[in-house]
């Protein structure tokens, strides 16, 4: 047997073993490039997906920010020094009603899939808890006084201490509203933040 009828064979089988690799690094290339694609369509779906939720948010907290501009306007028109309609006072304790339960609904349900897709440091759930939580306890005392000038009714010129109590009264409606007011500052900051927070997520 000569060299040349070696290296003949040697060729052939070079070039087979050649071929097979060649056929499995495109295998593999096709596999790792489908996978890359699969990844990337996911990617997609999903910051399609956190971009729809994050309009939702926005929307949602600019609808909030609305409401707390016009129950505060409401509390702060409100005058005691005149004898306070029950049916005013009743439209306000329903609309506070209403938001709360927007709020709650919003914030604390646990249906709320908001988190996978942005976390606590851009809901900010803790503060606006809070915030919202005072602000409840201050309305709540402010539609207490207000409940309480409903029932006292119209004072007389001459009831001096039907006066005085409206007076005491309006002392202590203007410290609860400076505080709801402040609350409501806080809560709308809180709001205002994150929506930037979300915004500056969505940020390609």
């Amino acid at each position: 047997m000569t060299l040349k009828d070696l290296i003949i064979p040697f060729f052939t089988i070079l070039v087979v073993i050649l071929q097979s690799l060649f056929s499995l690094v495109s295998k593999w290339i096709d596999v790792t490039q489908k996978k890359e694609d699969h990844k990337q369509e996911l990617r997609t779906i999903h910051f399609n997906r956190k971009i729809e939720v994050g309009e939702i948010l926005i929307g949602r907290w600019t609808l909030l920010i609305r409401n707390l501009d016009n129950i505060t306007s409401f509390f702060k028109k409100f005058d005691l020094r005149y004898y306070a309609d029950v049916e005013l006072y009743n439209a306000a304790a329903d609309k506070q009603i209403a938001m709360n339960q927007k709020i709650d609904e919003f914030v604390l349900s646990d249906k709320n899939y908001f988190y996978a897709y942005f976390d606590d440091t851009v809901m900010n759930i803790t503060g606006i808890t809070e915030a919202s939580s005072s602000m409840a306890k201050h309305r709540e005392l402010l539609l207490a006084i207000m409940n309480k000038r409903v029932m006292l009714g119209i004072i007389d010129d001459e009831d001096d201490e039907g006066k005085q109590e409206v007076w005491e009264m309006m002392r202590d409606y203007d410290k609860a509203l400076k505080d709801f007011l402040q609350d409501g500052r806080t809560l709308k900051a809180q709001y205002k933040n994150c929506c930037t927070a979300v915004r500056k997520e969505l940020e390609p």
